[in-house]
């Protein structure tokens, strides 16, 4: 006896999260990259902040510590690596 194929329920988009708002910080020196990050955080109800570079990004922090860092770690200058530890040592 073979059973008969059932409909799959399709996912449920996200619309957001529970709890107070919380802030992302992204680091990177591609501005298309940023607005691909901004276009899928903000609609969920996240605070995003930018920077085009992470000595941009670190003072960002000092003035409004966000609850998440996204960083590229492949940039000019400054690595990346080198920001999240600024960062890390600064806010532990």
């Amino acid at each position: 006896h073979i059973a008969a194929p059932t409909a799959e329920k399709a996912p449920e988009s996200i619309k957001g999260y529970g709890g107070e708002r919380r802030s992302v910080l992204l680091i990177d020196d591609d501005s298309s990259q940023l607005a691909i990050l901004r276009s899928l955080l903000e609609p969920l109800g996240f605070r995003v902040r930018e920077a085009l570079s992470g000595a941009a990004g670190i003072a960002i922090a000092a003035r409004e510590p966000p609850d998440l860092v996204l960083l590229d770690i492949s940039m000019p200058g400054e690595s990346g690596w080198d920001v999240a530890r600024s960062l890390r040592d600064a806010h532990g």
